[in-house]
C-alpha cells in the first residue's frame, strides 16, 4: 500500500536559516517509509545545493561517495533520511585540515539521540499560503493525528496563525513532547479546534568523520574472534548502519533473522566489491535479539543484535 510523505526540513547554518518544503512519495517495503534530503552548501555561498530522493533510491543513496566527490569543495554537507518513527541525520563539517589525498571512506560519530515532538501529519502550502493542507496521516502511534482527517487545511497552532508550512514547523518545535496543543482546522466550511498531544519521532544525530589512518582489510579474513561486520549503534531501536568491506567482486546476500530463526529482512547485492555502507530501517519489527548473516560465495559471517525500543 502506498503512502504519500511530505516532510519539512529545516536546517540552522550560521549567519542564515534555510525552510525547506519538498513533496515526496515513498515505498520500499510494505511497512517503511523512506525519504532522503541531501544539502550541501559551498563556502562561501548562501544558496544550499539540495537533492531529494525516496523509496529504492533513498535507502540505497550512495553518501560517502557523494562525500569525497564533494570534499574538494570544503562543503557543509546534511544528509537526512526519515521514516515515520525515526530519523537519521548525518553531518559533514569542512575541516581546512583534512588530508584529501588520504581520505579514502568515514567513519560514523555519534552524537545524540532525542525524541522530537512530532504531530504526526504530513503537510503542504495551500496555493494562497493561508493555512497548510494535511496530505497524509504519519503510521506513528504515539502521536494524536488520528483526530485529523486528510484534506483538513491548519490554520493555527495555539496564537500562532499558520500560512505556510514553515511556520507549522516553527509552532511545532517551540513545544516539547507530550504537550498539549489547540489546532485550528478548516474541514470543509467549517473551522473546528482540536485539542492534541504532541508525539515524537526518535532523532539520531551523527557526524561524518575521515578516516585516515584506518586499513582496508579484506572481508573475507578478520581477525581472530572478529567479525568483518561494523554494526551501529547496537542495540539500536530497529534503525542501524551497517558497513563491510570486501576486495573480491562477487554477489552478497545479507539476511536478518530473528531468534527462532524466521527471516525479517533480506537484500542481494549482485556483483558487489568495495565498501558497504548503508542504514537499515525495522521499524516494524519487535524488541529482542536478532542476528544478521552475510554470505558472499563460499563465505558467511555474522553478528548479533539487539533491538531495544523505548
Amino acid at each position: 500500500m502506498k503512502r504519500n510523505l511530505r516532510f519539512i526540513h529545516l536546517i540552522l547554518i550560521p549567519f542564515f536559516s534555510i525552510c525547506i518544503n519538498t513533496q515526496l512519495e515513498a515505498q520500499y517495503s510494505s511497512s517503511d517509509v523512506y525519504s532522503l534530503s541531501v544539502t550541501t552548501v559551498k563556502k562561501g555561498e548562501e544558496k544550499p545545493h539540495r537533492l531529494t530522493y525516496d523509496g529504492y533510491k533513498a535507502y540505497h543513496f550512495d553518501i560517502e561517495n557523494y562525500l569525497l566527490r564533494n570534499l574538494n569543495h570544503k562543503n557543509w554537507i546534511f544528509y537526512r533520511i526519515t521514516t515515520d518513527t525515526v530519523q537519521h541525520t548525518y553531518r559533514f563539517n569542512p575541516n581546512e585540515d583534512i588530508d584529501i589525498s588520504q581520505v579514502r571512506h568515514f567513519c560514523l560519530e555519534h552524537v545524540e539521540t532525542e525524541k522530537i515532538a512530532l504531530l504526526g501529519v504530513n503537510v503542504s502550502d495551500t496555493p494562497d499560503f493561508n493555512g497548510v493542507f494535511i496530505d497524509g496521516i504519519l503510521d506513528n502511534p504515539t502521536t494524536d493525528a488520528h483526530v485529523f482527517e486528510v484534506g483538513d487545511i491548519i490554520i493555527q497552532v495555539n496564537q500562532d496563525t499558520i500560512y505556510n508550512t514553515c511556520d507549522l514547523t516553527k509552532a511545532i518545535i517551540k513545544h516539547n513532547v507530550g504537550d498539549f496543543v489547540t489546532i485550528q482546522v478548516l474541514r470543509g466550511n467549517q473551522i473546528i479546534e482540536l485539542q492534541v498531544s504532541l508525539g515524537y519521532r526518535i532523532s539520531h544525530t551523527y557526524y561524518w568523520i575521515p578516516c585516515e589512518d584506518q586499513v582496508d582489510e579484506p572481508f573475507e579474513k578478520p581477525g581472530k574472534g572478529e567479525s568483518p561486520i561494523n554494526l551501529f549503534p547496537n542495540p539500536n531501536t530497529g534503525a542501524f548502519q551497517v558497513q563491510f568491506h570486501s576486495k573480491s567482486k562477487e554477489d552478497i546476500s545479507i539476511q536478518i533473522l530473528d531468534i527462532l530463526g524466521e527471516v525479517v529482512y533480506t537484500e542481494m547485492v549482485a556483483d558487489f566489491g568495495g565498501w558497504y555502507n548503508r542504514p537499515i530501517f525495522l521499524n516494524h519489527i519487535a524488541s529482542g535479539m536478532y542476528v544478521i548473516y552475510i554470505k558472499q560465495g563460499k563465505r558467511t559471517f555474522e553478528q548479533k543484535m539487539v533491538i531495544q525500543r523505548f
